[in-house]
């Protein structure tokens, strides 16, 4: 194939996801999903996560330049929690976050979100496809295969996001159907002013394979998404706070975090329950819920992560599974984890009462609308 087929072949792909993007910034999308990470230090595990749930999220439109506008969303129903331990393995962590010095680090922090986000703006065919090289490797069957990589003189300065991989597309259809990025370095920062108040280092090597499907009306979306995010050894100050660390010290005790996102179903919400503001609100308050564990709901579920070895690691005084039931319907975090954090404001009592309050309002409302 001549490169100027294969690149009609691009074009025609990335304009059909781009036509068919929503174009209004509402709630747009929901579905049952599970979500799952492993933590790892110094070769072994010191945290596992997996919950199941549902997600809600706007389409792929964009406004005003802010990437958090319409982030994926998760709501667990279901979790399975070991015990987070502490860099070396055998003590609990304490405390799970810590905003100040070279400790800087929030255990339960989740970049697949945003990555997915990230990727859903400016990566390869839902991006400008100029700022990309593309080379076909494969025609082979059913698919196409396209090599890929961000130009240089694009990142960081004109798209804050850089991969490089391949990706396959159904060779009838034309339809994206994965993209597999051996390298991945991203700043999750749309506003306005992000290059001069972020543009640093980014202490993160990544890598992701993701899966697609489309809709009854031809919208593109993630159908699952593993990423995996090795810490480097980089100085506290050049970290943009944008990438937060699960573990303190990153760099010198080897931290490698795994996550993986599944979307069971994908279902567009009903115009009379459309919410514009909901989204933002999620972000800040599903991550601190009481959510019980129930071994007979994860049984049937496909594992996303292959946690064999993990378990052993995490099981040297106490069996994981009785760690999942010690876990159970607690809360994560202390309640006021949101407002210390630093790039929080100060807030009163009755500020944080109410905000905890209309979050678990928030949570069990979009369970009962959405969770099936």
């Amino acid at each position: 194939m001549s490169k100027t087929s294969f690149e009609k072949i691009l074009k025609r792909t990335s304009e059909n996801i781009k036509k068919k993007r929503a174009s209004a910034d509402i709630l747009q999308f929901y579905g049952n999903g599970q979500y799952e990470k492993i933590t790892e230090c110094r070769g072994k595990a010191v945290e596992y996560q997996r919950e199941y749930g549902c997600f809600v999220k706007v389409g792929n439109c964009r406004k005003d330049g802010n990437i958090y506008t319409g982030m994926y969303s998760f709501v667990p129903r279901y979790s399975a929690r070991s015990i987070p331990f502490a860099e070396n393995g055998i003590d609990s962590l304490c405390p799970l976050f810590e905003k100040y010095d070279e400790y800087y680090y929030v255990s339960g922090n989740r970049k697949i979100f945003g990555f997915m986000r990230a990727l859903e703006w400016w990566g390869p065919l839902f991006g400008d496809l100029v700022n990309y090289e593309f080379q076909q490797l494969s025609a082979n069957g059913e698919t196409l295969t396209f090599q890929f990589e961000t130009r240089d003189s694009c990142y960081p300065h004109k798209i804050p996001f850089y991969c490089a991989g391949t990706l396959i597309l159904d060779r009838k259809t034309c339809e994206l159907k994965k993209i597999d990025i051996n390298q991945v370095e991203y700043y999750c920062c749309g506003q306005r002013g992000w290059k001069e108040r972020y543009l640093k280092e980014v202490p993160v090597d990544s890598r992701a394979v993701v899966e697609f499907s489309y809709d009854d009306k031809g919208e593109c979306f993630i159908k699952s998404c593993v990423l995996e995010s090795v810490w480097k050894d980089v100085p506290l100050e050049k970290w943009p706070f944008t990438h937060a660390p699960s573990r303190r010290e990153p760099g010198k005790n080897r931290l490698i975090e795994k996550e993986a996102f599944f979307c069971e179903t994908c279902q567009r919400v009903s115009k009379n329950i459309q919410f514009e503001d909901l989204p933002p609100t999620l972000m800040y308050s599903v991550c601190n819920l009481q959510v019980e564990y129930v071994s007979d709901i994860f049984g049937p579920l496909p594992e996303l992560l292959d946690a064999k070895q993990a378990f052993i690691d995490l099981s040297n005084d106490v069996n994981i599974h009785e760690q999942f039931r010690q876990m159970s319907n607690r809360s994560y975090y202390p309640e006021d984890f949101f407002f210390v954090l630093p790039w929080c404001m100060e807030a009163d009592e009755a500020l944080k009462d109410s905000f905890w309050e209309n979050s678990l309002k928030i949570n069990k409302m979009i369970l009962l609308l959405f969770f099936k």
